[in-house]
C-alpha cells in the first residue's frame, strides 16, 4: 500500500493568499510560509512513525511512504532542473 506524506503547504497558492503575512521573517527562501510547512513536517514525521509501528503489527503488508514533501522542495530549489 502507497500511504504518501503532504506536500509543503506553506507553498501552496492556495494558502499563500488566504494566509499572506506582512512580516517577512514568515516566509523561507522559497517565499514560503515557514509555519504551515513545519506543519507539514510535523504531520508527516507523525504520520512515518504510524507506519513503522503498522509495519511491525502487520508484516505481511507492505507500506510505501511516498515523500511529497521533499520532492516538491526540491522542484521549488531547482525549478530550472525541472524545466520551469
Amino acid at each position: 500500500m502507497f500511504v504518501q506524506g503532504i506536500p509543503p503547504l506553506g507553498c501552496s497558492p492556495s494558502i499563500l493568499t488566504v494566509r499572506s503575512s506582512p512580516i517577512p521573517e514568515d516566509y523561507d527562501e522559497n517565499r514560503c510560509l515557514i509555519s504551515y510547512n513545519q506543519l507539514s513536517q510535523n504531520h508527516n514525521a507523525l504520520l512515518q512513525e504510524t507506519l513503522k509501528q503498522l509495519r511491525m503489527e502487520y508484516p505481511q503488508v507492505t507500506l510505501v511512504y511516498g515523500d511529497y514533501y521533499n520532492i516538491a522542495l526540491e522542484i521549488f530549489n531547482k525549478p530550472s532542473a525541472y524545466g520551469m
